[in-house]
């Protein structure tokens, strides 16, 4: 055995840490209790890991007088977890809308719950019991859709529901509001058009078949077989044809472009993503992808996508697509973005909320004997 003095292990920035401690409403704070030798403010680095949260210290900002760090936080993705809420029934539910200061989601059987906080929910009297697939807001008025040309509206979305005659017997398989306008699709049918969501006047049939609405951009976005379905003002239409044989099953704006969920037909019925600076020449962004995807937001920099089986597909860029969130093997037919989170709902009265997407602030202030740096927010959020 070699003699002499024994190594002592390397010290680094860590040394001067104190440790985290939690706080109240998710406040997490270290404290730094002497200064941090210049060769260790220069050199070197520290991560500090607990579970959904990473702290990284280096040196470039300057904290108090004779101790330099850099202190940021590399957090788990606030859309890795979801939370299941509990919807007050077993009834399909296949839209979801938040505005207003108000989601509401609608589903079978005349099925209409509404929550402000996406977490708790109250079931609303619809007046039917036909099948509502999707609801909207606009014009100061809440308007949902469905089977056998269902229409209902509600001024507050909570109550007063009132049916209202729609000129057709067809499934209203989507609607969506802007530019002062609702429009809505009929299954394999006519596209329906209304100012105040009372009165509804048939446009006529689209010349192709066309399932999913959107309004986004300033734009109504159509998903068809033959390809894009675009309108500004949801009286005059325009089809754009897709580059590969398939169908965009739904649209979200953010970033600067559109994300649409979808499938191709080449090889089978195979999954992708697709995207598009105006909504009228898309390519595929992302292909062999892990799930069917069939509805789409964005929200705080994320495009998410649900589907089935029970998943999310999530991207800042709309080109890269990460899988997040697996919480049961429910089909997902409904997504929104309000209050900083996602909500989902589908099949068996599903839904489930993301994280917040609100980011923690990171505060620092002199302490007696040295620099305290506290980040307040809820855990695991970015």
């Amino acid at each position: 055995m070699r003699s002499g003095v024994e190594k002592q292990p390397r010290e680094t920035v860590a040394d001067y840490l104190t440790g985290w401690t939690q706080r109240n409403g998710g406040r997490m704070a270290f404290r730094i209790e002497r200064a941090v030798p210049l060769a260790l403010r220069c050199s070197r680095t520290f991560d500090y890991e607990q579970p959904r949260m990473k702290l990284h210290v280096g040196s470039r900002v300057a904290g108090w007088i004779g101790c330099f760090v850099f202190c940021s936080t590399a957090l788990a993705d606030p859309v890795d977890r979801w939370t299941t809420r509990t919807s007050g029934g077993t009834n399909d539910l296949g839209g979801v809308t938040f505005a207003n200061g108000l989601f509401v989601a609608v589903g079978s059987v005349g099925t209409i719950l509404t929550s402000t906080n996406g977490s708790n929910w109250t079931k609303r009297t619809s007046g039917t019991t036909r099948y509502l697939d999707e609801v909207a807001f606009g014009n100061n008025i809440w308007v949902a859709v469905g089977a056998q040309g269902a229409v209902v509206t509600s001024v507050n979305g909570t109550n007063g529901w009132t049916t209202r005659m729609s000129g057709t017997a067809g499934y209203i398989a989507d609607i969506a509001f802007g530019n002062g306008v609702f429009a809505a699709v009929v299954q394999d049918g006519p596209i329906l058009v209304s100012a105040d969501g009372i009165n509804w006047t048939n446009r006529g049939f689209s010349g192709q078949i066309v399932n999913d609405l959107a309004f986004a951009n300033g734009t109504f976005l159509g998903g068809g077989i033959a390809g894009v379905l675009a309108s500004t003002n949801g009286l005059t239409w325009t089809n754009y044809p897709l580059p590969f044989p398939g169908q965009i099953a739904a649209f979200a704006f953010g970033n600067g472009k559109y994300a649409g969920p979808g499938f191709t037909f080449s090889g089978g019925v195979m999954p992708i993503i697709a995207n598009s600076a105006a909504g009228t020449n898309w390519a595929v962004a992302a292909s062999g992808l892990p799930l069917v995807t069939y509805r789409a937001a964005f929200g705080n920099g994320y495009f998410i996508t649900a589907g089935d089986p029970g998943g999310f597909l999530a991207s800042h860029d709309g080109q890269n697509w990460v899988m997040h969130g697996i919480t049961n093997r429910a089909f997902f037919d409904g997504m929104t973005f309000g209050r900083n989170t996602f909500v989902a709902v589908g099949s068996g009265g599903t839904i489930v909320q993301s994280d917040d997407l609100s980011g923690p602030a990171l505060t620092g202030s002199k302490v007696t004997n040295g620099f305290q740096v506290v980040i307040a927010g809820a855990l695991g959020q970015r």
